[in-house]
Order: C-alpha cells, then sequence, then structure tokens
C-alpha cells in the first residue's frame, strides 16, 4: 500500500443535501472514517430529488461540506443538462448560439454560467451577436439581484428560462432557451 495501513472497521455515511432540496439524501459512501468524504462531489439527477420525471435530463452537483456523526451534509456547486438533451434539441437549418461567461451573485459567489439558444430559422450572425450580448447582459444583471439559491431556483422552475426566451423573441424568433450549465467557480 502506499499509504499507512488503516485499522478498523468501514461504516456507511449517508450524504444528506442542503436545506433547499428539503435535506434530501443523495447516497451513502462506505468509509474508514467519516471526515474522509469532506471533498467528495456527488451527481443527482433531479427527478431523484423531486420525484418529476419530466427533470430527468437535469443533473446537479453536490460537494461534501461537513460530516456531523454519521451523516455528512453536501452544498450544491453545479447545474448541466445531460449532453444528450441537448444534441436532442438540435436540428438542421437552424442556430444554436452558444456561450460561456462569469458572473458575480448577490451572495458574492462567481458563476460560470453556459446558455444554449436555437433560433426557428438561419440568422444572419449581427443578430446571432445581439442574442448572445443581450443573454449575457440579462445573467449579469440577474445574478447581482439575485443570490446562488435563487438562481437555481429560478433555473430548476423555469422562470428565468421563461423570461429570457420572451425579451429574445423580440430580436428574433427561437425554438429554446436553456442554460446548459452553472457552475460554482469559488466561494
Amino acid at each position: 500500500m502506499a499509504g499507512a495501513a488503516i485499522k478498523g472497521k468501514k461504516r456507511w455515511v449517508q450524504i444528506i443535501g442542503p436545506a433547499f432540496f428539503n435535506n434530501a439524501i443523495l447516497g451513502e459512501s462506505y468509509v474508514f472514517e467519516p471526515s474522509s468524504i469532506i471533498g467528495k462531489t456527488i451527481y443527482a439527477h433531479l427527478s431523484y430529488l423531486t420525484g418529476d420525471m419530466r427533470k430527468q435530463y437535469i443533473v446537479l452537483g453536490f460537494k461534501v461540506t461537513s460530516v456531523k456523526g454519521s451523516d455528512a451534509y453536501a452544498d450544491l456547486i453545479s447545474y448541466s443538462l445531460v449532453l444528450a438533451h441537448v444534441k436532442r434539441m438540435v436540428r438542421p437549418n437552424k442556430d444554436k448560439i452558444d456561450d460561456s461567461f462569469t458572473v458575480e451573485t448577490k451572495d458574492h459567489l462567481a458563476l460560470r454560467i453556459k446558455p444554449v439558444i436555437l433560433t426557428r430559422n438561419k440568422a444572419h450572425n449581427s443578430l446571432l451577436t445581439k442574442i448572445r450580448k443581450h443573454v449575457r447582459d440579462s445573467f449579469i444583471a440577474l445574478s447581482r439581484n439575485h443570490s446562488f439559491p435563487e438562481l437555481v431556483d429560478g433555473l430548476i422552475s423555469g422562470h428565468i428560462s421563461k423570461e429570457l426566451k420572451q425579451q429574445i423573441n423580440k430580436i428574433y424568433p427561437i425554438n429554446t432557451f436553456e442554460v446548459r450549465s452553472l457552475e460554482l467557480i469559488r466561494r
């Protein structure tokens, strides 16, 4: 073995999600020391946490931050769409607009946001640039007024996507607006 031999029995440690998800059990881990689980990253589909099977294309990332007894507590660190879902949305003779930018939330957390927008028809590059700039400016304004949990709640409920889609439709008709990925960069 590379390190010192660990003596003792392994035991199961439950990993519990944040209060935002009603302290749902995300999983279990089999470890010698419960403190060794700190820093572990766990991914769970939103449908598992909410019971809504229509949300099974959304994956949430959690990171274990503390341990109390035989329970480990995790905080939300990422929101992303399953790649197959994004590929299924893309169609020929339509434009796909991708972007990636960082914003700072009201509670001073840095986030990387990656939206994906699909137009109804082919559009000029100047229109695509205008849409991209509008989305970026809108997210910067949203993040200044909302905390990280509020932004994730807006994405999960669909309020942010619906509102931005209505705004973008005034620039050029679009089929879909989704946030492909939202990651916590630093606390």
